[in-house]
């Protein structure tokens, strides 16, 4: 059995001095933690393992604040895609969101992505959002039971994200983007 609680990182007397758990406590969930951007007023195709952006010449990286306690380890559990478009760009395949503890070096949208030298120490890995589907007025994905162990900087709470097509695809003007990660406390 396993607790997950909003109400803090500390219920009752459940979690000991050390930091570890009494039988059966998880720990805290946190999130969801959002990152929403407006992708350029273009219509210019994707080639495949190009960053999807919020400009092609003064880029944002995406933030994730309060994903988890500051400095402490979490185990990111879901991820979700929505998108405000009313159709799918053609083509849209599978996303991937590399993920940072420390804020990396920017990518233009439509630029290969690249993991330079300078961002290494600061990447912690990706997950693969899989294919969006069409709801009507709404274009969403899900990745759930991610189960994948971050340890966030020291002094910080967020995670970082740039997002990456897998395939080439078609891109819609002006595309509302939100990204939502969730997290389980797993220790400081």
């Amino acid at each position: 059995m396993a607790l997950f609680s909003t109400a803090g990182p500390d219920i009752g007397t459940l979690r000991n001095a050390d930091g570890s758990y009494a039988y059966g406590i998880v720990g805290y969930a946190y999130g969801p933690s959002a990152a929403t951007f407006t992708r350029p007023n273009d219509t210019n195709a994707y080639t495949a393992l190009d960053v999807v952006a919020d400009s092609t010449s003064s880029p944002s990286v995406l933030e994730f604040d309060g994903i988890g306690a500051t400095g402490g380890h979490i185990m990111l559990s879901d991820v979700t895609f929505l998108c405000t478009g009313n159709a799918v760009p053609p083509t849209l395949g599978v996303l991937r969101l590399h993920l940072y503890n420390i804020a990396p070096t920017a990518i233009a949208d439509n630029a290969a992505y690249n993991l330079p030298v300078a961002d290494r120490d600061k990447y912690v890995g990706y997950v693969d959002i899989p294919t969006p589907v069409d709801l009507g007025d709404t274009i969403w994905s899900q990745a759930k039971e991610i189960n994948k162990t971050i340890k966030l900087a020291s002094g910080d709470n967020k995670l970082y994200g740039i997002l990456q097509t897998i395939e080439s695809c078609g891109a819609a003007a002006s595309l509302g983007i939100t990204i939502s990660l969730s997290a389980i406390e797993v220790g400081r």
